[in-house]
């Protein structure tokens, strides 16, 4: 009953990856399909939060939006 997150944190666009490839890669460590959804969609939600912080980058402890 943990939030889980699949992300590429990519430091340029090379390093982007598709919501499949992230998904597929939650199905090889074992998440449910649904569970692999949820995990890349939570990122989303995660961003949705920068517009209360006082930082525009500001996600999460640890975490800030790249542009």
């Amino acid at each position: 009953k943990v939030n889980m997150l699949i992300a590429s944190f990519a430091k340029d666009k090379y390093e982007l990856r598709t919501r499949d490839s992230l998904e597929a890669f939650g199905r090889v460590i074992n998440m449910s399909p649904g569970e692999a959804k949820k995990s890349v969609n939570f990122v989303d939600t995660l961003i949705k939060k920068i517009k209360f912080k006082k930082s525009k980058n500001y996600i999460a402890k640890g975490i800030t939006l790249i542009e």
